[in-house]
């Protein structure tokens, strides 16, 4: 009967329901005990012609409700012998042709044709190449007929995949459809090769199916992509003779693999009239195991639901009695003993018994108790031996993980498409212990999970299938809007959906198993992963998608764990186990290369290990301090609590090798989208605004508009799919929450004291930087601020307002990361309002930002003091009431640090004269390179001395509104305190006047603006009137202070401790004593300051400037006639009278204790501001060390008195 002979209760219970014949029962056949009505009879007997696809029967199948099994299995044999005779008279007639090929049956890699480091696989059709550029052909050729092979991507980079003669070389260079007689298809580059390239067909994707069609009889190639014709590529191949036939060839670069199927398998997508080199098993076999399959199936269909089809033809159900378990059991071994020897074939384990499987998973069985899939496996399990068993569902499995990554998104199939059936088919079978079992056993089980989180990508081409229209803001279309494209965006994401939660249940079920192999999935995942993150990468990664869907599997399975309100919150966090250790549970450990490579926040492992020994490190576990915050419903995690921290770190490792690159393409994607949107949006206003524009410009203009509607149309679903992927609601709320967690721990970790902190791997930080900044930034936000807020957003902050300048963070790269997620609260007016509700945060925020302006993080703290300023400058619009908080502590911060006032100015001033020299020296080497002659520039140089000179000018205007930001809270300490700090002032403010305004310096900067090959880009952002706005601004404060009655109200409000309380110094004497031409300070009069900043209310403070300029020029008049100004055209100065530095005359003479050497007090006090040291000798010098010179303070006196006395 074919039933598998086994221990236990299987067989005991069947035993039971047979018994030996009966004096009725002579013709001794095995019956069940049922004595039924005979029109009960007849709808048995129906039923089992319905089973066995039998129309009729010559004799009885049953008697009563008794089968007759020999006639059973006598009609079943009849019925395989006929299918087995037409099949063998089709095979004769196709035998009659010309076969067509030469070479083995059996086709695979000829490893002697083999160019290049080629890797081969075992089974000769996996292919991985390790040099510069490998080639290869198959074992078999062909030359007459209509031929086909697949080649599946595992990689989508440059390769060349076709058809090839022997006259084809191959080289480092040269390889299929280089040479003669060879034809191939690249769909990186998106070419065709025969000698020649030619654009042709689509670009690839990972994962991807080729089919590559040789059509001889007509001289034609094609190639298809899942299943997809291409086109014709070639129509003129030359017929060749046996010998010189084409062979299956392809050709990799360095990193590519590729997985090459002549016919072994079933071909995913078989073309009509196309054979495969190697023939599949004879059709004979192929047929029987598909009518011995679908045999199992109407069995299936009539033992659970007792309802079968009425006829082939029809989907209407027919009512029959149902077959009970114990007939099942027999007819199914019956059925499976001619099946047994097909089975052997791994081509009919593909062909019939996967689709039996998904078959028998769809039928809608309404009695849930007998599950048709699991009906199927005890059938298979109870009449194949063990071994048999095993292989088959080991081939199963292994079909499945790697459709996963080869099956597309099809918009007919949404939203349960690409690996979504395949994950589904899988989950069933896990369902089964027996299958369970096997799957949790298999030797290659990582690399089977690798392959069911493998997620096919879609190209811009299928991505146009999937979104066929899109619409975005600004698009005026009636035929597509907004809800439109959230209705499709929603199918995509539940389509996505749909697959993370089948990758979700397949790892739920595994955590359930003990052991369960997770862990150990993930060490490999991130040992095979490791340099992922190098900027050359090593060969054999995962594909991304893989990184991506176990950092998403992740976030949902440890959710609970992240938030404290759920029952299983993780409150204790194993520091030492993992930083110091890389323990990852009781079944997986870091690889070592792995856990020492991480760098740490205090150096590397090796270094710490031995400066900062841990005592008992064992013990050392942290506990995270309790936070009440609102609650959520959140349903608890199947994932042990003894893996939660070890999986928690797998998380953040996985950010590193795979999300951290996603994120920026993501972020990268986004900012494309909308400067696209943008530029679209003004072009269609011009176009709009026409008036004086020729028929010729406005077509020009509409042609561009319309590529740019297709370039936007384009950017739109990349960053749809992104979103998905990566952005959907719960996954934002996700990455918030992880965010949280992470700065909870690491905050709590700096707070325990010693030196563990010190220990944390900066992945940490990176991680939750980048992933709050994403959410933060991200155009559909997930939930208000206020919930942000109760979900955790002050821990965060507080992380960052702590630990920018934590003194045991030692990367200056964390640090400037830190600050650069300060600048991004401080850019949100919700998050800043929410920023200023934590008065701790901002009262410590402030004074370690000006004590950590230097020259490392200077542009991140510029970033934050300009969101400060934002709106009180001259020139800008805006609210000045957003951020009025930080404006106020910043003030009382330098009222009451006097010192930590005076180092900020000082390293503003160094920083801004930096800028502004080496934006000057830019703009005059790009007026160089544009007007020399005969010297011939790179056009990529060219590009980058505009981009650099664009950076550097914004940044010295960020610099100077910082700069404006003091004059207008503190104009005192530019106007009564040391002169120090006007003059450092206004000596910025001439050199910027004489390279900007008027001027031979000045002519090369409107030189470069107005040559006509000047980037449009360049003009629109370098300007003038931006760069003296500020300068303007500065100006204006200083002046409206010493002037006017509420000025010098606010300056005697504003006055650091010892300044006094009336201006000792006029800005307008100072700029008369500078080298400033007075044609430049007249510069900043003409400038129509309205018409620049029409938004602004710049113009009313126009007349304080006025009056500045003109106070300015009355100064300068009366120094030319009696001021000491020109006694060096009378009379040398001599030289001990100069300050040996800067070489002016010294007003307040000092001497150093180290050197001995004599200067001007203001010069060493500004030296001092910078370094501590004697300049001469290098000695430690502190300003109260000098000593006043009198003597020579007094000769310069008489001197100037001489001097004066002389003139008149």
């Amino acid at each position: 009967m074919g039933l598998k002979k086994q221990d236990g209760a299987k067989c005991e219970g069947l035993a039971l329901l047979l018994r030996a014949p009966s004096p009725e029962d002579e013709d001794g056949q095995l019956r069940v005990n049922s004595t039924p009505r005979k029109s009960e009879e007849e709808e048995f007997a129906s039923t089992l012609r319905y089973v066995l696809d039998l129309d009729t029967c010559r004799e009885p199948l049953c008697r009563g409700s008794s089968i007759l099994f020999r006639a059973v299995e006598s009609c079943l044999s009849c019925r395989i012998a006929s299918i087995e005779v037409q099949a063998r008279e089709e095979a004769a007639a196709e035998a009659g042709e010309v076969d067509g090929r030469l070479g083995p049956a059996g086709v695979r890699v000829d490893k002697g044709s083999v160019f290049g480091h080629l890797a081969v696989g075992q089974d000769g059709l996996s292919l991985g190449s390790e040099g510069s550029f490998s080639s290869c052909r198959g074992s078999t050729c062909v030359f007459k007929g209509k031929w086909m092979y697949e080649v599946t991507l595992v990689t989508a980079g440059i390769q060349q995949v076709g058809w090839a003669t022997l006259r084809c070389k191959f080289n480092n260079e040269e390889g299929v459809g280089d040479g003669a007689d060879s034809y191939a298809f690249d769909g990186k580059r998106v070419r065709k090769w025969c000698v020649h390239p030619e654009a042709y067909g689509q670009a690839w994707a990972p994962g991807d199916v080729l089919g590559c069609c040789l059509n001889l009889d007509e001289g034609q190639v094609t190639f298809c992509r899942n299943g997809v014709s291409l086109g014709v590529a070639y129509d003129n191949v030359r017929t060749v003779k046996p010998h010189l036939g084409y062979f299956p060839a392809v050709s990799l670069s360095h990193g590519e693999r590729c997985e090459l199927n002549f016919g072994s398998k079933p071909l995913r997508y078989p073309v009509e009239g196309y054979r495969s080199i190697q023939d599949p098993p004879r059709k004979a076999i192929r047929c029987s195991a598909a009518y011995l399959f679908d045999t199992l199936a109407r069995l299936i269909d009539v033992t659970a639901t007792g309802q079968s089809p009425l006829s082939r033809s029809t989907n209407v159900m027919l009512s029959r009695p149902r077959l009970s378990t114990d007939d099942r059991t027999l007819l199914a071994a019956t059925v499976m003993e001619n099946l047994q020897p097909l089975l052997q074939h791994q081509y009919v384990v593909l062909d019939s018994l996967l689709p039996f499987l998904r078959m028998v998973l769809d039928r809608p069985y309404q009695d849930r108790t007998h599950d048709g899939l699991h009906i199927a496996i005890d059938m298979l399990e109870s009449t194949l031996s063990k071994q048999q068993f095993d292989q088959c569902m080991t081939q199963v499995i292994t079909a499945l993980s790697k459709h996963c990554g080869s099956s597309p998104f099809l918009p007919r199939d949404l939203p349960c498409t690409a690996s979504h059936p395949h994950l589904v088919l899988m989950n069933a079978l896990l369902d089964h212990v027996s299958v369970a079992s096997l799957f949790v056993s298999l030797p290659n089980l990582d690399e089977v999970l690798e392959g069911f989180l493998t997620r096919k990508q879609p190209t811009a081409d299928d991505l146009q299938e999937l979104l066929p229209n899109v619409w975005w803001k600004g698009l005026k279309d009636e035929r597509f809007g907004e809800e439109r494209m959230a209705t499709m965006v929603a199918t995509l994401s539940a389509a996505l959906g749909n697959i993370e939660k089948a990758q979700h249940d397949l790892f739920s079920r595994l955590l359930s198993t003990k052991p369960t192999p997770v862990m150990n999935f993930f060490v490999y995942l991130l040992k095979k992963n490791h340099g992922a993150s190098r900027n050359i990468q090593p060969l054999g990664l995962s594909d991304v998608s893989v990184l991506v869907s176990s950092f998403n599997l992740l976030l949902r399975l440890l959710r609970p764990y992240l938030t404290e309100h759920s029952n299983q919150w993780l409150g204790t966090f194993p520091v030492a186990k993992i930083f110091l250790d890389g323990i990852l549970g009781e079944q997986g450990t870091l690889v070592p290369s792995l856990h020492q490579d991480l760098p740490r926040l205090g150096g590397t492992l090796s270094y710490l290990l031995k400066e900062y020994p841990i005592e008992a490190p064992d013990h050392f576990v942290l506990h995270l301090p309790p936070d009440a915050i609102s609650t959520l419903d959140i349903q608890d995690s199947c994932v042990p609590p003894s893996l939660a921290a070890p999986l928690l770190h797998v998380l953040v490792l996985l950010y590193r090798l795979g999300i951290e690159a996603a994120l920026k393409m993501t972020v990268h994607q986004f900012q494309h989208e909308a400067s696209l949107r943008l530029s679209l949006i003004r072009n269609e206003q011009r176009l709009a605004r026409s008036e004086g524009m020729s028929d010729a410009e406005q077509r020009r203009l509409a042609a561009d508009i319309q590529k740019q509607r297709e370039e936007e149309a384009r950017s739109v679903r990349n960053c749809t799919w992104y979103k998905v992927v990566l952005f959907s609601p719960w996954k934002q709320e996700c990455l918030f929450v992880l965010t949280v967690y992470i700065s909870r721990l690491l905050s709590a970790l700096s707070g325990s004291g010693g030196d563990m902190f010190r220990f944390a791997p900066e992945v940490y930080v990176e991680c939750m930087l980048e992933l709050f900044q994403a959410v933060s930034k991200a155009d559909a936000r997930f939930a208000p601020v206020d919930r942000l807020e109760a979900m955790g957003l002050q821990h965060v902050i507080d992380f960052l307002v702590h630990h920018f300048n934590h003194p045991m963070v030692l990367n200056p790269q964390i640090c400037d990361a830190l600050l650069q997620a300060l600048g991004a609260l401080f850019s949100d007016k919700d998050l800043l309002a929410t920023f200023e509700h934590n008065p701790e945060a901002c009262d410590s925020l402030v004074p370690s930002l000006l004590e950590s302006f230097d020259s490392r993080y200077w542009l991140s703290i510029s970033n934050i003091f300009l969101s400060m300023a934002k709106g009180t400058g001259f020139g800008q619009a805006g609210n000045p009431a957003s951020g009025s908080r930080f404006r106020q502590i910043f003030l009382n911060t330098c009222l009451s640090r006097g010192a930590l006032l005076d180092g900020f100015l000082n390293r503003l001033f160094n920083t801004l004269n930096w800028t502004v020299t080496e934006m000057t020296v830019t703009i005059k080497e790009i007026n160089d390179i544009t007007h020399a002659r005969g010297v011939v520039r790179g056009i990529a140089e060219v590009q980058r001395q505009y981009r650099k000179a664009t950076v550097l000018f914004n940044l010295s205007i960020n610099l100077l509104r910082m700069l404006e930001l003091v004059t207008h809270q503190m104009p005192g300490v530019f106007l009564c305190g040391s002169k120090l700090n006007l003059t450092r002032l206004v000596e910025v403010v001439a050199f910027i006047l004489s390279h900007v305004t008027t001027g031979s310096d000045a002519r090369v900067f409107e030189k470069v603006l107005e040559a006509p090959g000047t980037p449009s880009e360049f003009k629109s952002k370098v300007s003038r009137t931006a760069m003296l706005a500020p300068l303007a601004g500065v100006l204006i404060d200083l002046q409206f202070a010493s002037k006017s009655a509420d000025g010098k109200k606010r300056l005697q409000s504003n006055l650091p401790e010892g300044y006094d309380s009336e201006p000792q110094f006029s800005l307008a004497e100072v700029l008369a004593e500078s080298t400033s031409p007075t044609e430049c300070l007249d510069y900043l009069k003409s400038v129509d300051w309205k018409l620049s900043f029409p938004g602004a209310s710049c113009h009313k403070s126009v007349g304080t400037l006025s009056q500045l300029l003109s106070t300015c020029k009355e100064s300068r008049r009366k120094m030319a006639s009696s001021t000491a100004g020109g006694i060096e055209s009378e009379e040398s100065l001599p030289d001990e009278f100069l300050d040996p530095i800067v070489m002016t005359l010294m007003e307040d003479p000092v001497v150093l204790p180290d050197s001995k050497i004599t200067v001007d007090r203001s010069t060493i006090k500004r030296h001092l501001l910078s370094q501590s040291t004697d300049p001469f000798s290098r000695a430690e010098l502190k300003l109260e060390m000098v000593t006043p010179d009198v003597e020579l303070k007094s000769r310069i006196e008489a001197f100037l008195t001489r001097a004066r006395k002389g003139r008149k």
